[in-house]
C-alpha cells in the first residue's frame, strides 16, 4: 500500500525534474525590502532552499516551515510565493497552494515557465476547471517545457478538466464524512469491511506503528494494520491488529472475505493470506506464484464464495512506473489458476488500483487514472455479464471522486454506505478514511444519467447472518454449506467465527439455495433461500440452535420440495437428501423417523394420506441410495401437529413440512 504514496511522490518529482534549472530562484537583492528582520528571514530562505532544491517532494514538507517564516518578513515576493505554493501542492493543502501560486502569478506571470503549469494544477484541484484549462494552454506555448512534461500529460489533464466540469454539474446525492474516531494525523487508508459492516480493518502509518520504525524514503512510520468495530452505528477507536499480522516492516490491508474469516495482506511487493481462528489471526502465508510474481502485487479482493481473486499486478518492478492492471485467478481445490488480465475496456494504459468485488459476485469496483477520470485516481464500477464480458466502467461521480486521488472504495452489502481513502480539505493529515452515505436508496450511485446505463450499485443479493448454539445456548463452531438446489452443487462453504460463533453468508440473487449448518455430534440444520425472483438487497438474521444426535432430537428438512398436492420428491431436493445419507452413514447406530405434515387446507383424511405418501417417498429415496429400510420409519401426521397458525400464509407454509426425528 506504501506504493501509492511512493507513486505520488515520484510523479510530482518527475514533473519538478522536468523543470530543473527553470525554478524561480529567490534573489537576495529583490527579497531584501527592509532591513529589520532580514538576516533571520534570509537564513530561513536558505534553509528552505536546501530541501526545495533537491527536487524531491518528500523533502518539501521540511522546506515549507522555513519559507513560511520568511513569508512573514516579505509576503509580496513572487519567488517565495511560488516556492511555498509548490510545497503546498506536493502536500495536501490545495487551497493554500492556490493562494500562493495566484499571488506569484499576479506579481509576475512570467516568473518561470512552470508557474502556469503549477497554477493550473492547483486550480484543477480546487474545481476551477475553466481557469485550469486556460493556464494549461498558456504553459503549452513553451514547446521546450511542454516536451519535458509531456504533451500527453497536458492533454490528459485538459480532458480531466472537461470530465470534472461535467461531473460537478451533476453530483450524486451523497454525504461524505471524515471518520474522526479512526483517522489520525498520519496516513490512514485501505479500509476493508465484513459484508455485514460490523468490522473494519485498515492501514495506518501513525505513531506507534511497527515499533515506531520509519521508512527511509519518506520518513513516515512503517505501515501497520488496525481494527475497528461498529457498535450501534458508530466506529470505535481502532486498536493495532497485533504481532500476528504486523511486523517491523510494512504490513498493509488488502482484502477481507465476506464472511470475515480470510484476510489478504500486502508486504514487500507480494500478497499474503491469513485466517481467523479462536486465538486470533494466523501468521500470513504467501500466495502462490500463479498470483504473486517478480512484479508488484499490491491490491486484491475475493469473490463472494472465496474461489476467485481479482488483484493488481504492476507491469514492472519500479513502483513509480508500475502501471498496475487488474488480473483474475480462480481456485480449484487448493490450486489457484494462472492469472489472466482483464480486457482492455477495463484496464487502461494508466494505473488501475484498489480493486473490490461486491458480495453480489458480479459488481467490481476499482480506481483508475484512465477512463473518464476527473484527475488522479477516480473510482469506477463495472458489472460481469452472464456471457462473461464486462460492462464499460462507469465513474461513481462527484463528490465521491475529485481531481485528487480517491482509492480503495468498499461498499456495505446493502449499497447504502461506502468507505474509501482520499485527501480532502478536512483530512486530519495526508490520506484519511471517509464514509459515503447514499441519501436516496432509489438513486443509482453512479454519475451517468442516461437511463440505459443506470443499473443500481445496490447488490442484488441476500445477506444471511446469525449465531449457532447448542440446545443449552452454548456457542458452537459449525460448518456452513451453501448448495445450488437446481444444480445439486456445493457453491460455497465457510464456518462460524470460532471466537463469536457467528456466521456471515452472501447469496447473490438467482439460484434456489439450500443452507446446511452442521457440527460433529449434532443434527444438521437446513434453511432455504429461493432467490430466483429477488432483484434487490435483503438481510436476514437467523440464529440457529443445533440438536445433539440423541433420541428425540428432530429438525425440519427445509430443502425438500414437492409439487402442490403431489408426493414425488422433486429433483432439487437431492442436496438435502444427501445430507441425510451422510448423517446416517457417519452415525451407523441411529434410526430415523421421517414425518410428513400439511396445513389445514383440505380434509383431514386427504391431508393424512398426502403426508404419509410424502414421508414414504423420502424413505424410498433414502433406501434407494443405500440406507437400510430397517433404520427408517415413515409417518404421516397430516395437519394434527401444526408448527404455526394456519390463519396466515406464512403460518400455513411453515406447517407444510417434512421433519426428521432420531428414534
Amino acid at each position: 500500500m506504501n506504493k501509492v504514496l511512493i507513486i505520488l511522490a515520484f510523479i510530482f518529482a518527475a514533473q519538478l525534474g522536468a523543470a530543473q534549472g527553470q525554478e524561480a530562484a529567490i534573489d537576495q537583492a529583490k527579497f531584501k525590502t527592509k532591513a529589520e528582520g532580514f538576516s533571520e528571514a534570509w537564513k530561513n530562505v536558505k534553509n528552505g532552499n536546501k530541501f526545495f532544491d533537491t527536487n524531491n517532494p518528500a523533502m518539501f514538507s521540511d522546506a515549507l516551515p522555513y519559507y513560511l517564516d520568511a513569508y512573514k518578513y516579505n509576503s509580496e515576493n513572487p519567488e517565495l510565493n511560488y516556492r511555498i505554493g509548490v510545497c503546498q501542492l506536493s502536500g495536501n493543502d490545495r487551497e493554500s497552494a492556490l493562494k500562493y501560486l495566484q499571488a506569484a502569478y499576479s506579481s509576475n506571470h512570467a516568473l518561470t515557465p512552470m508557474l502556469p503549469y503549477y497554477l493550473a494544477r492547483a486550480e484543477m484541484l480546487n474545481l476551477m476547471f475553466n481557469e485550469a484549462e486556460e493556464h494549461f494552454n498558456e504553459f503549452s506555448k513553451n514547446k521546450a517545457m511542454l516536451a519535458k512534461v509531456g504533451s500527453a500529460t497536458i492533454k490528459q489533464y485538459k480532458e480531466q478538466c472537461a470530465t470534472g466540469r461535467q461531473l460537478v454539474q451533476n453530483p450524486v446525492d451523497v454525504t461524505i464524512t471524515n471518520i474522526a474516531t479512526i483517522n489520525s494525523q498520519w496516513p490512514d487508508y485501505s479500509p476493508i469491511i465484513t459484508a455485514d459492516g460490523s468490522m473494519m480493518l485498515f492501514t495506518s502509518r501513525r505513531e506507534g506503528s511497527s515499533n515506531n520504525y520509519t521508512d527511509k524514503v519518506d520518513g513516515l512510520y512503517n505501515e501497520d494494520i488496525y481494527i475497528s468495530y461498529n457498535k450501534n452505528g458508530q466506529w470505535q477507536p481502532p486498536v493495532n491488529a497485533g504481532k500476528s499480522l504486523n511486523t517491523d516492516a510494512h504490513d498493509a490491508t488488502v482484502a477481507l472475505s465476506p464472511d470475515g474469516l480470510s484476510l489478504l495482506t500486502y508486504t514487500m511487493g507480494d500478497l499474503y493470506i491469513s485466517y481467523m481462528k479462536k486465538e486470533g489471526w494466523t501468521k500470513p502465508e504467501k500466495l502462490p506464484s500463479t498470483i504473486n510474481s517478480e512484479l508488484i502485487e499490491n491490491s486484491a479482493c475475493f469473490s463472494y464464495d472465496g474461489n476467485t481473486i481479482y488483484f493488481i499486478r504492476g507491469r514492472n518492478q519500479d513502483p513509480a512506473k508500475s502501471n498496475g492492471d487488474i488480473y483474475v485467478s480462480k481456485r480449484s481445490g487448493k490450486t489457484w489458476s494462472r492469472a489472466v488480465k482483464l480486457p482492455p475496456n477495463i484496464n487502461t494504459k494508466y494505473d488501475e488500483d484498489g480493486v473490490y468485488m461486491l458480495p453480489d459476485g458480479k459488481t467490481l469496483i476499482f480506481s483508475s487514472k484512465g477512463h473518464n477520470s476527473m484527475g488522479g485516481y477516480d473510482i469506477f464500477k463495472t458489472t460481469l455479464k452472464s456471457d462473461g464480458t464486462w460492462t464499460d466502467p462507469v465513474n461513481l461521480g462527484y463528490p465521491i471522486n475529485t481531481p485528487a486521488d480517491n482509492v480503495y472504495y468498499v461498499l456495505s452489502a446493502d449499497g447504502k454506505t461506502g468507505y474509501y481513502s482520499a485527501e480532502r480539505s478536512d483530512s486530519k493529515g495526508y490520506t484519511d478514511i471517509y464514509m459515503v452515505t447514499y441519501n436516496k436508496t432509489e438513486q443509482p450511485a453512479i454519475a451517468d444519467k442516461t437511463p440505459e446505463s443506470q443499473p443500481s450499485i445496490v447488490s442484488q443479493m441476500t445477506l444471511v447472518t446469525g449465531s449457532v448454539v447448542d440446545n443449552q445456548g452454548n456457542p458452537i463452531t459449525a460448518d456452513v454449506e451453501i448448495y445450488d438446489n437446481d444444480k445439486h452443487e456445493l457453491v460455497y462453504s465457510t464456518s462460524t467465527n470460532s471466537a463469536t460463533s457467528r456466521y456471515v453468508v452472501s447469496l447473490p440473487a438467482g439460484p434456489n439455495y439450500g443452507m446446511s449448518i452442521k457440527a460433529d455430534g449434532y443434527l444438521f440444520h437446513s434453511e432455504n433461500f429461493n432467490l430466483k425472483n429477488d432483484s434487490t438487497f435483503s438481510q436476514k438474521e437467523i440464529n440457529i440452535s443445533l440438536q445433539k444426535i440423541e433420541g428425540g432430537s428432530k429438525t425440519v428438512l427445509n430443502n425438500l420440495f414437492f409439487d402442490t398436492d403431489k408426493w414425488d420428491v422433486k429433483p432439487e431436493s437431492e442436496s438435502e437428501l444427501n445430507q441425510i445419507v451422510d448423517l446416517m452413514t457417519q452415525n451407523a447406530g441411529i434410526k430415523l423417523e421421517i414425518s410428513g405434515h400439511t396445513d389445514s387446507s383440505g380434509s383431514k383424511e386427504h391431508n393424512k394420506a398426502l403426508s404419509e405418501k410424502r414421508a414414504n417417498s423420502v424413505v424410498e429415496w433414502l433406501e434407494a441410495h443405500g440406507i437400510n429400510k430397517a433404520r427408517l420409519t415413515a409417518r404421516g401426521a397430516g395437519d394434527s401437529e401444526p408448527a404455526a397458525s394456519n390463519a396466515t400464509e406464512d403460518g400455513r407454509k411453515a406447517n407444510r413440512r417434512v421433519e426428521m426425528k432420531i428414534l
